[in-house]
């Protein structure tokens, strides 16, 4: 469906990939085809999409740990966590309008533009969210019987990770350093954050690095709402004042050349990875002779060597593997099924 389609006309079919991040997926093929075609957007789009890539980042972590506690028999946590992510997706549909299938980003900018309330209310939000993350963490991580279901369950060794090219919870966990976000793009290059590692390799380290992961997501957006965004929102405002009507005008030409069909892009093919909060996910695009993309998901590869690394463990123990994994059958799904198709003939 993609390769019938334009560039713009297909941003939205990202989003069923991975249907609980989907700026995250939507931003994938966005910015791939930005470097595609040359065509960046502003420091201020830049900051806000990096400050909706943390956003959904949390959105994601919040969803596995409480399906994952909930599967090993802990009812509690959920009704904490979902009570915090749906007001994580209120923020969300203020901006966009809508709760799931946002299609909020757009090549060289955004759909909409951010308020400054929003900001305001979304700080007071991460104030309190801080504290309920800690209250969870105490429950969860003091409870015996949970340590007892985790703990060296489901160990990856760390070539294995190596040899099938895991990413994620599942190499970081294995004491992997990797993570996308250090290739600098959007405004990963200027902000300063931490990589957490583990060397156990088993269900409990990975949920303690998904622990971590949020409260660094948080500080994350701490710095982007303080830092970032007050120098963009100067900048913008200052030119703004000084030409407005070249700006609008400006902002129109460069926006119907970006959504116009029959756009020639500079290079033939591109690959291009990003980090989102299950892994590594990679796309490679190729404009001539045909268009055609091909994305490659952290999810598929996991789920497809599941057997090499649950041999030694009781089939109870799965359930608490494949929640410690953090799958999304929307990305397995497709794949899957082309593969099928194309044994089928």
């Amino acid at each position: 469906m993609i390769d019938l389609h334009y560039y713009c006309a297909s941003i939205s079919y990202f989003d069923r990939f991975d249907y609980v991040s989907t700026i995250t997926q939507e931003l994938l093929f966005v910015h791939g085809l930005e470097r595609l075609i040359s065509c960046y957007g502003s420091i201020y789009d830049s900051t806000l999409r990096t400050l909706f890539l943390e956003f959904y980042r949390i959105l994601n972590h919040c969803l596995a740990i409480t399906t994952h506690a909930i599967d090993i028999g802990l009812f509690t946590t959920m009704l904490w966590s979902f009570e915090e992510r749906e007001k994580l997706i209120n923020f969300s549909e203020v901006l966009s309008g809508t709760r799931f299938h946002a299609a909020f980003v757009l090549m060289g900018r955004l759909r909409y533009d951010i308020a400054l309330r929003w900001i305001d209310s979304f700080v007071y939000f991460l104030i309190h969210f801080t504290r309920k993350l800690k209250e969870i963490h105490y429950i969860l991580s003091m409870n015996r019987l949970w340590r007892r279901r985790l703990y060296e369950i489901g160990i990856i060794e760390r070539d294995f990770c190596f040899y099938f090219g895991f990413s994620g919870m599942l190499s970081r966990s294995a004491k992997i350093w990797l993570d996308a976000r250090f290739t600098g793009y959007e405004c990963y290059q200027g902000l300063d954050y931490s990589i957490f590692l583990a060397s156990n390799s088993d269900c409990l380290d990975r949920y303690v690095l998904r622990f971590n992961e949020m409260i660094e997501s948080c500080r994350i957006i701490y710095g982007i709402l303080f830092r970032w965004l007050n120098e963009a929102l100067k900048s913008f405002s200052s030119s703004c004042y000084s030409s407005c009507l070249f700006s609008i005008m400006e902002w129109l030409i460069s926006s119907f050349l970006i959504t116009f069909p029959f756009i020639q892009s500079l290079i033939n093919e591109l690959k291009f990875s990003i980090e989102s909060s299950k892994g590594i996910y990679s796309i490679f695009i190729n404009s001539f002779p045909y268009w055609t993309t091909t994305i490659i998901s952290n999810d598929f590869l996991t789920l497809n060597q599941l057997n090499k690394f649950c041999r030694s463990i009781n089939l109870g123990d799965l359930i608490a593997v494949l929640g410690s994994i953090d799958f999304v059958l929307g990305s397995v799904d497709l794949i899957t099924t082309l593969i099928g198709f194309i044994s089928h003939f």
